[in-house]
């Protein structure tokens, strides 16, 4: 963790966590970026704004204590005298400094500092930077972004691995990872290392909670699978209180649910049953502490959000979820987790949104099926919810049959349910629903092989033949709806007539179950 030669390193964190060093001490960010960062560097300072906007350098008068020692820079050119005061804390080869800031107070008191830091840009190429910048970045995806993709400050020090990230069109934080390295931090990661450094923790603190080492190992293994596991937590017994919240987790919320007597006790008896078959499958980045996995903190009313939650919203326990559907929430999870540095295509958002409402709706109402063909609409919205102008009418195509989909599986669910008040007209519903059916299952087809080549990503997918296999049974399904359905035809053999007319034998080898579940690596 953190470079001990890179000029700039970023470090995305919650200020308001709370952070466990090697398992034997709980500290606040400032304490705990001490303790990561004065191994390589002599002194770590850190720099921000007051109330007032007076600028504040503190620092630790003794090694790991709350006694902070304070410069104050109050002339009347602040940011210019810290300017000059960061280049020759950086240069000072004697005593290598750390200096951190606020990624905001960092953009905001250098963004007229263009000389001073193209300086010290200068010295680094001349090797003459023997200290680091360290920016504390906010969790939340919207604001870290705003200022990593906007602010000149990056121009002027030629930051090439933050430069690049405007014109990248993947995940942002994958690529700084895979750029800075262990220049680039990520605090809230749920990696085996620091769940065992909270485990100790709270044992050190809770003799009651004193286990045996075994019984440690084998509760991160199992601690380790479920954060970082968003199908085995939707699909297992919940191990936390109601009121932990599995999308955006805070190691001090954690921290308080290891403490509570019920959910530790739970724990161990998972880990007893689980904990010593989960090693094997524990990916390698829910361990290393350079992990790449990244979740950033989302605003309530994004779209993403309301994609995470359909995850997390009664998945268990509500009838209307099969193992299939749940299969394809988790890639939901999966693709609503990682943001781009795009801007989303609007009429893909409303549509998305709309789908989720109708999906909250479906699963009130216990329509399983039809619960099932929505998550699916939902899984390729998100998937293209960044697609451009080349893609956007092909997508587009696709969306709109969606919704036909839907309402025609809603339709078939609304009338078996109540046909029973349409006697009268008994056999023309009937023929209606197996029409609809029988287009449904045609879709079922179709949809699911492209949802199936979607979610995998060695396999292209061909729009124009998903597109117009879709447009082709709807077509026909609105031609026969719009001249047979509404009259009710007696005659003996029609309804079999009807099935042969829409049965697509196109479809007819494809295997049943596309989405068998399993729990991801």
């Amino acid at each position: 963790m953190f470079s001990s030669n890179a000029l700039m390193q970023i470090v995305f964190a919650d200020p308001k966590d709370i952070y466990f060093p090697e398992g034997i001490l709980k500290s606040d960010l400032n304490s705990y970026l001490w303790y990561k960062l004065h191994d390589k560097y002599d002194t770590v300072y850190f720099a921000d704004r007051d109330d007032r906007g007076d600028i504040h350098v503190s620092y630790y008068l003794e090694a790991y204590t709350d006694n902070f020692r304070a410069k104050g820079f109050l002339s009347k050119s602040p940011q210019n005298t810290l300017a000059k005061w960061l280049k020759k804390q950086l240069r000072d080869k004697k005593h290598k400094s750390a200096v951190v800031f606020s990624l905001e107070s960092f953009c905001v008191l250098f963004r007229r500092e263009k000389e001073v830091l193209s300086e010290i840009r200068m010295s680094k190429e001349n090797s003459e930077i023997y200290g680091t910048i360290v920016l504390v970045a906010p969790l939340n995806f919207e604001k870290s972004s705003k200022w990593l993709l906007d602010s000149h400050v990056f121009d002027y020090l030629d930051e090439i691995s933050v430069n690049s990230l405007k014109g990248y069109r993947g995940d942002i934080y994958a690529f700084l990872k895979n750029r800075k390295q262990e220049a680039c931090v990520f605090l809230n990661l749920y990696t085996r290392e620091r769940i065992y450094d909270i485990l100790n923790y709270v044992m050190l603190e809770d003799d009651s909670k004193f286990v045996n080492l075994q019984s440690v190992e084998y509760a991160s293994d199992y601690l380790t699978q479920y954060m970082n596991n968003r199908y085995m937590q939707m699909t297992s017994k919940r191990l936390f209180t109601p009121d932990f919240n599995l999308i955006n987790p805070a190691y001090r919320d954690f921290y308080m649910q290891l403490k509570d007597k019920s959910v530790w006790n739970e724990l161990m008896k998972r880990s007893r049953e689980y904990g010593g078959r989960i090693r094997e499958k524990l990916p390698n980045h829910y361990i290393d502490e350079n992990s790449i996995a990244f979740y950033p903190l989302y605003d309530d009313e994004s779209v993403h959000m309301r994609c995470m939650k359909l995850c997390f919203a009664g998945a268990i326990h509500n009838a209307a979820y099969d193992e299939p559907t749940i299969d394809k929430l988790n890639k939901i999870y999966s693709e609503a987790s990682h943001h781009k540095n795009r801007e989303k295509n609007y009429q893909i958002n409303e549509k998305l949104n709309k789908f989720i409402d109708e999906l909250q709706r479906f699963c009130k109402g216990g329509d399983s099926v039809t619960c099932g063909r929505t998550v699916s609409a939902v899984l390729f919205c998100i998937k293209w919810i960044y697609a451009d102008g080349r893609k956007q009418e092909d997508v587009m195509q696709i969306i709109n049959a969606f919704e036909h989909y839907i309402k025609w599986s809603d339709y078939c669910y609304t009338m078996q349910k109540n046909y029973g008040s349409y006697s009268h007209q008994y056999e023309s519903f009937k023929r209606d629903i197996e029409q609809k059916r029988n287009v449904l299952e045609q879709l079922d087809r179709v949809i699911s092989l492209g949802i199936l080549n979607l979610t995998v990503s060695s396999t292209e997918m061909d729009f124009s033949k998903m597109s117009g296999d879709i447009n082709r049974i709807i077509s026909g399904a609105e031609n026969y709806s719009g001249s047979d359905v509404q009259k009710a035809d007696d005659t003996p053999g029609a309804l079999e007539k009807d099935k042969r007319r829409f049965s697509f034998d196109t479809y007819t080898n494809l295997p049943a179950g596309l989405f068998d579940p399993s729990v991801p690596d």
